[in-house]
Parts: structure tokens; C-alpha cells; sequence
């Protein structure tokens, strides 16, 4: 029990070193603070027929730390797998950061669903896109199908579509904002066949029906002006 330094093989030519193991395996251990290294001038390769495990009970685990600039491939081998990234263990948390390369998530050509929040989740989640002040005054951009289909067919885009109370909120409450729907020949539909329609703050009201005579169009103008205002798309001021 005296502590030493123990060395097996060389580097010398075509020298190699093989340890083989029966049931009983190969244990390599190292005590207090002592570390192990290990340093390939050409392929590190770890291959086995059950789990492969890295852990550590104290400190953190690293992969790809090192400044150099070369691709960090997980799980890309052509095999359908489930890979997993995160827990979600109490205040768990996941960053993803890029640089100027931007962040692609199933930006190759296969049909899919990419589920955020998950599809089936049993709480309240909240999903938040660009909702920090941008640091250079330039302003986000977010963009949601901007594209034509390259086969022909239309673009679908689904937001609040559920049974079920919701409150969709676009644009925000600042004075700067504006928000524009169908800016180029774009059909443009408010409103289901037995929704309910609201502007201007105003709360929202069924499909107006208007009423009185066109012989009395003094009749008909005092409702079709009741119901404009109802809805928040005028401020009726006339007078009798």
C-alpha cells in the first residue's frame, strides 16, 4: 500500500494493449481527488451490446466543452429511436442557445408532428415566444408559415382551436403596436356561423340582424347604427 506510478504498454510503433474480461467485467477506479484521463490521437469509440451510462454523483457532466469547432452528433444514426432530453423533476430546467446558425427543429423533409407543450399535457403550461425587449433595438421577428406549399394544396394554421373557453390575445397593449391580418390578396374571415364578433374593446356579440323598413329608412338607419356600436365599430353620437 505505497503510492506509486504504474505504467503498462508504450507508444512506440504498432504496440497495443488488450484487457479482456470474463462475467466479472473490468473495473478502473480512482480515489479522492485523484482523476482519469483518457487521450486518443484518433477515434475514441464506445460501443456496447446493453445501456451505456455517464454519470456523476458531485459535479457536472460535459460533452463537447472545449473550444474546438466540430460537430456534436446525438443519436443521428438511421434507427427509429425515442431520444429524450431534460426531466421533469421540480424546477428542471432546458436552455438551448445558438449564434448567428439560429436553432432548426425538424427542418428536414419528413411529415411530422412537433408538439410543444405536449399535445395530451394534464396542467397549465404556458408557452412564451419573443417576449423579451430585443437588446438591439431592432425589434423580434416571428415568423409562422411564411411560405407556399411546394406541392400546391393550402397552408393550415390553427391557433386556439379547441372545444372549450379560450382567450386568444394578438398584438400588445403598447401604442406602437399594430397588428395586420391579410396584408396581400388574402380572404380574411372573422368569426364562425354562430360566433361572436367584438371590436374596439368591446364585448362580443352575435351576427347582427338588422330591421325596419327601407320605406322608413329613418327606422332602418337607427338600427343599423345600434348595431355598428354594439359591436364597437362606431360611436353613435347622432341625436333624433
Amino acid at each position: 500500500a505505497a503510492a506509486r506510478t504504474i505504467t503498462t504498454g508504450n507508444v512506440t510503433g504498432a504496440t497495443s494493449l488488450v484487457l479482456n474480461a470474463g462475467t466479472g467485467g473490468i473495473a478502473l477506479n480512482t480515489t479522492g481527488t485523484g482523476a482519469m484521463t483518457f487521450t486518443a490521437t484518433n477515434i475514441f469509440d464506445v460501443n456496447a451490446s446493453a445501456t451505456v451510462s455517464i454519470d456523476s454523483s458531485g459535479n457536472a457532466i460535459n460533452i463537447g466543452s472545449d473550444a474546438n469547432a466540430f460537430a456534436i452528433n446525438v443519436g443521428t444514426g438511421a434507427a427509429a429511436r425515442t431520444i429524450t432530453i431534460g426531466n421533469v423533476t421540480t424546477t428542471t430546467g432546458l436552455v438551448l442557445n445558438a449564434g448567428t446558425g439560429g436553432i432548426d427543429i425538424g427542418n428536414t423533409a419528413q411529415v411530422r408532428t412537433i408538439n410543444i407543450a405536449g399535445s395530451s399535457a394534464s396542467v397549465n403550461q404556458t408557452v412564451n415566444i419573443a417576449t423579451g425587449a430585443s437588446s438591439n433595438g431592432t425589434g423580434h421577428t416571428v415568423n409562422i408559415i411564411t411560405a407556399a406549399p411546394s406541392a400546391g394544396g393550402d397552408n393550415v394554421v390553427n391557433i386556439g382551436n379547441v372545444v372549450g373557453s379560450s382567450t386568444i390575445t394578438i398584438g400588445g397593449n403598447s401604442a406602437l403596436s399594430d397588428v395586420f391580418i391579410g396584408t396581400g390578396a388574402t380572404d380574411v374571415i372573422l368569426g364562425g356561423s354562430t360566433g361572436r364578433v367584438g371590436f374596439f374593446a368591446t364585448s362580443a356579440t352575435s351576427k347582427a340582424t338588422i330591421s325596419g323598413s327601407r320605406a322608413n329608412t329613418e327606422q332602418a338607419l337607427k338600427d343599423l347604427l345600434t348595431e355598428l356600436a354594439a359591436k364597437g365599430l362606431i360611436t353613435n353620437s347622432t341625436t333624433a
